[in-house]
């Protein structure tokens, strides 16, 4: 896969992150949830604390080994409100890499992101 040229950033457009936090909301966080948005399949899947690296900070996705998409995974002992944002965070941040951009940029647009909608009323 070609990576995108460095000076080049992903962009979703807001009514499409509007529509990831409804997609978002309207999940019941059990595992094997399979939902689609910005043309990718992905499939949530939730897993207990022990599963965690430490790195990984309560969410990852990678490709998926049961669907043509892409796994994200939740740690369960979160908070529902903490396990939407960090969804929110990983779908974004795969959506992106997967598209090409590198895996910095895809962190950084996805961290931009989920500021904008969860940091802003602070």
């Amino acid at each position: 896969m070609e990576k995108m040229e460095l000076n080049h950033k992903p962009e979703i457009d807001e009514k499409e992150l509007n529509k990831l936090l409804s997609i978002i909301d309207s999940l019941k966080f059990e595992d094997y949830e399979e939902f689609e948005f910005n043309g990718q399949k992905f499939l949530l899947q939730i897993l207990p604390v022990s599963h965690l690296k430490e790195e990984e900070g309560g969410a990852w996705f990678a490709g998926s080994t049961h669907i043509k998409g892409i796994d994200i995974y939740i740690v369960k002992e979160q908070p529902i409100k903490e396990r939407k944002r960090r969804m929110f965070h990983e779908v974004i941040e795969a959506n992106a890499k997967y598209k090409g951009f590198d895996q910095a940029t895809a962190n950084q647009y996805a961290a931009e992101q989920e500021f904008k909608f969860f940091d802003q009323d602070i």
